[in-house]
């Protein structure tokens, strides 16, 4: 099996950012600096210059999206397996030392056979769809204030409907939490509000919903300045928005690695606020590992009672709660 570390040293860099389209703007010595290439994880783009690349190390960096092996970045460009993206890196080693060009592109083929696999294209509804009764009860019993509620369109269907093709069709009251992603609306989450059967979750979502790859609230969170306050659920972002505080939600505890990627853009650094359940521990630890290493991470105090949240407290216990903030060393 072809491997990276075999002509890691033998690559011809010029080549690879032909490739990649990208040109230094500047170089000295062994580093180039240009650019980055992964511009989605900046707030407003990167118009300075904030990667920089290691020629004879054989590394890169960039000031918001943090650094690894050219190997890495690779993969994380073109959206790559390991193997994929050695056998693309490896088009551009100096190959004269091991092998004749036949038996490079015989191995480029072997490679290649396994097929890539592709991300799913986000789904995408027309905002007319959004047509539920506006501000309700359930709303205002967990402290989201009308004015939100209208901003991110939240609603209540009496009639709500769900399918399944073998158990049939559920109909009733649900609360409507819309999901926006670049300003589009991407799908949303129910809130059944009345006992359902076993088949129906309290919480469900259209299909196709986003949720591996996406985060509740971040439109929004990207235009503040603030650390955002990362919670699980999205009743409860709501309702830390509701009283000046941002906040995202990542669709309960179960997190995913793209998930990961996009908070690195919060350089300002972001607050954990788990759950305070087994789940909880787990989500705010996998967190920590991953984002220690590119931007500021607090620890909210967790809120006392099995399961619970800062949704679970009154606002005006909110304030003293978050002086209990403390910074991850």
């Amino acid at each position: 099996m072809l491997k990276y570390a075999d002509f890691a040293d033998r690559i011809d860099y010029d080549a690879m950012y032909e490739d990649l389209g990208w040109e230094p703007l500047s170089s000295y010595k062994e580093e180039d600096k240009g650019y980055c290439l992964m511009p989605a994880n900046h707030t407003h783009g990167d118009s300075s210059g904030k990667l920089a690349i290691n020629r004879e190390k054989g590394v890169y960096n960039c000031w918001v999206c943090g650094g690894g092996s050219i190997l890495s970045l690779v993969m994380e460009v073109k959206d790559l397996s390991y193997q994929d993206a050695t056998a693309y890196l490896y088009q551009f080693a100096d190959k004269a030392q091991n092998e004749t060009a036949d038996e490079f592109y015989s191995r480029i083929e072997r490679l290649m056979e396994r097929p890539v696999e592709e991300r799913k294209p986000l789904p995408f509804f027309n905002e007319r769809v959004l047509k539920w009764q506006g501000y309700d009860q359930w709303f205002a019993d967990r402290h989201i204030s009308e004015e939100v509620a209208d901003y991110f369109r939240l609603g209540v269907d009496p009639e709500h409907r769900k399918y399944n093709p073998k158990e049939g069709e559920w109909i009733g009251p649900a609360a409507i939490l819309p999901h926006y992603w670049d300003g589009k609306l991407v799908g949303w989450q129910e809130r059944w509000l009345t006992d359902t059967p076993r088949w129906v979750g309290k919480y469900t979502n259209t299909t196709d919903f986003p949720r591996e790859t996406t985060v509740w609230g971040y439109d929004f969170a990207k235009k503040q300045t603030k650390p955002p306050i990362i919670v699980e659920s999205v009743s409860t972002a709501l309702m830390l928005i509701t009283e000046g505080y941002p906040a995202i939600a990542t669709f309960g505890a179960q997190l995913t690695p793209h998930q990961l990627k996009l908070l690195r853009i919060f350089q300002q650094g972001v607050m954990l606020a788990p759950d305070n359940d087994g789940p909880g521990i787990n989500w705010t630890n996998t967190l920590t590992e991953y984002l220690k290493k590119y931007i500021p991470v607090l620890y909210v105090p967790r809120v006392q009672g099995h399961g619970l949240d800062l949704g679970d407290l009154h606002p005006e216990e909110l304030p003293t709660h978050l002086r209990g903030v403390t910074h991850v060393l």
